[in-house]
C-alpha cells in the first residue's frame, strides 16, 4: 500500500490510474514544501532552540566551553541533518517508485484505451453485420414467403390443369364420337349423292345431244337472216336488213309506252324509216326496251347523231347510236356447257 493515501483510498482508486496520480503529485508536492521550509529555516538560523543553548543563554559560562558545547551542537545538527537527508533520500525513492508505477498504470491505461477503442471498433463493426443479418434475415423471410406463395399458385394451378386436362380429354372424346357419327352419317348422304350425280350425268349427255342440235338449228336460222329471207311479222312485204347497215342506227332505253307506230312516228320526223322493229320476249311477247331503226338514206343517220348519243322519247332519255354487226362465233369452237346441281356435294368419297 503507498505511504500517502489509506487502504480504502488506494482499493476504490486502483482502477483509475490518473486519480492515483493526482493524489501521489499532490503528496509530493507537499513534501517538496516541507524540505524547501526546512532549508529556509536552517539558512536563517530560525531553527527551534534546544533545551540546552536556552540553558547557555541563560548562564554565563566561559568562551571554551561555550565553544565546545557549540562544536557539539553543530555535530548534533549535522547528525539531525543527516538523518533528514537520509530521510530525504528514502521519499526520492518512494516518490521515484511511484512515479514509475504511475508510469505503469499509465501505459496499462493507454493500453487500456487503445483496448477499448479496438473493442468499440469491433462493437460497431458487429453491430454492423448484425445489422446487415438482421436485413439479410428479413429479406430471406420475405423470398421464403414468396417462395410459398409460389409453391401454393403453382400447386393449384397444376391441380387445375391436371383437371381441366381430364376435362378436355372427356370433351375431346365426345366430340370424337359426335364427328364419328356425323362422318358415318355424311357417307352415307355421299352414297345417295353417288347415285344422284350418276343419273345427272346421264341427263347432261342427253342435254348435250340436245343442245348439239339446238346449235345446229340456231346457225341455220343465223344463214337465213344474213340472206335476208326471214321477213319481219309487223311489217309484211319488208325484209328484215342485214345486221350491218351503215343506215341502220341502235335505240336504246324505249319507254314500254311506245309503241311499234308511235316509234316509227318518232323517228320519221328525222327522214324517211324504211323499217324498224322494238325487240320482244320470245315467251312473253312484252318489249325488251331496245330496238333498230333503218333510214332510207346515212345522212339521214349523220344529222341525227350531230347532236349526240341522247334523244328525249317521251319523257325518257333514249340511247341511239350506229349499229354494229354481230361477231360470228368460230366453226371450229367447243361449246360450252355449264351444269348446275341442286346440292353441295363434298369432295370426300367422290
Amino acid at each position: 500500500m503507498p505511504m500517502f493515501i489509506s487502504e480504502e483510498e488506494y482499493e476504490s482508486c486502483s482502477r483509475d490510474a490518473s486519480l492515483v496520480a493526482e493524489k501521489a503529485d499532490a503528496f509530493i508536492r507537499e513534501l517538496y514544501n516541507q524540505l524547501e521550509k526546512y532549508k529556509a529555516q536552517t539558512r536563517s538560523g530560525a531553527l527551534p532552540l534546544l533545551p540546552h543553548q536556552i540553558y547557555l543563554k541563560a548562564t554565563d559560562q566561559k568562551e571554551g566551553e561555550i565553544i565546545e558545547r557549540l562544536s557539539a551542537e553543530a555535530s548534533e545538527l549535522r547528525a539531525l541533518l543527516e538523518r533528514k537527508n537520509s530521510e530525504i533520500s528514502e521519499k526520492n525513492a518512494v516518490i521515484n517508485g511511484y512515479l514509475d508505477e504511475m508510469e505503469t498504470l499509465t501505459c496499462s491505461a493507454s493500453l487500456k484505451e487503445a483496448r477499448l477503442k479496438e473493442i468499440e471498433l469491433e462493437l460497431a463493426q458487429s453491430r454492423a453485420s448484425c445489422t446487415r443479418l438482421s436485413q439479410e434475415l428479413s429479406s430471406s423471410t420475405m423470398l421464403a414467403g414468396l417462395y410459398k406463395a409460389l409453391k401454393d399458385s403453382y400447386e393449384r394451378r397444376l391441380k387445375w390443369g391436371k383437371s381441366a386436362r381430364k376435362e378436355s380429354e372427356k370433351e375431346a372424346a365426345r366430340l370424337k364420337e359426335n364427328l364419328k357419327k356425323e362422318y358415318e352419317a355424311e357417307v352415307e348422304k355421299n352414297k345417295d349423292l353417288k347415285e344422284k350425280l350418276k343419273k345427272y350425268e346421264a341427263e347432261v349427255e342427253k342435254n348435250k345431244e340436245k343442245l348439239e342440235k339446238h346449235e345446229a338449228e340456231v346457225e341455220k336460222n343465223k344463214e337465213k337472216l344474213e340472206a335476208g329471207v326471214e321477213t319481219n311479222s309487223s311489217q309484211s312485204g319488208v325484209k328484215r336488213p342485214v345486221d350491218w347497215d351503215p343506215k341502220k342506227i341502235f335505240v336504246g332505253g324505249i319507254p314500254r309506252t311506245v309503241t311499234e307506230d308511235k316509234f316509227k312516228e318518232f323517228f320519221s320526223a328525222y327522214g324517211t324509216v324504211v323499217w324498224h322493229e322494238i325487240i320482244r320476249d320470245h315467251d312473253s311477247g312484252l318489249p325488251r326496251g331496245f330496238g333498230f331503226v333503218v333510214f332510207d338514206s346515212v345522212q339521214v343517220v349523220d344529222n341525227i347523231l350531230i347532236n349526240g348519243n341522247y334523244i328525249d322519247m317521251e319523257g325518257a332519255k333514249v340511247e341511239i347510236k350506229r349499229a354494229q354487226p354481230k361477231e360470228k362465233p368460230a366453226l371450229n369452237s367447243a361449246p360450252t356447257y355449264c351444269i348446275f346441281y341442286p346440292y353441295e356435294i363434298p369432295n370426300e368419297n367422290i
